[in-house]
């Protein structure tokens, strides 16, 4: 049985081949996977060419915009973590997967705060037996 898994990593894509990627690859041999991953704006433009092109194929990709110095201001963290918990939040609603997967405990708070359920029609009949 494939399953959706949605994975969430804390590393671009297109940066050094690290565990997360290697994750997402493996998984994806027997899941459909859906990645979000961050495109740093830093490595835009002519820097970005010299970065691997890791394999595309197996994997769907969904990048969202992080913005640069995150870490050390707190209003730019808060953009980051509102972008990305709206991305996560429509693509969960959109592509109800089976399986949320976050690369790091660090990217929990990105998650919304409720949850959908991948099955809603699941739901409803677990509801209706429960009262029966």
């Amino acid at each position: 049985m494939r399953h959706r898994i949605l994975y969430i990593m804390n590393v671009d894509w297109d940066w050094v081949k690290q565990r997360p990627h290697f994750i997402a690859e493996h998984l994806s041999r027997l899941n459909d996977v859906m990645v979000i991953y961050p495109y740093d704006l830093y490595l835009h433009g002519r820097k970005r060419g010299y970065l691997p092109k890791n394999e595309r194929s197996k994997v769907r990709l969904y990048p969202f915009l992080r913005l640069p110095f995150g870490r050390w201001s707190s209003l730019i963290r808060k953009i980051n973590v509102f972008a990305l918990r709206t991305l996560a939040k429509l693509l969960l609603n959109r592509l109800r997967p089976d399986i949320v997967w976050i690369s790091s405990p660090q990217l929990f708070e990105y998650l919304p705060k409720n949850l959908p359920s991948p099955h809603p029609d699941e739901e409803v009949l677990q509801g209706q037996a429960q009262a029966s």
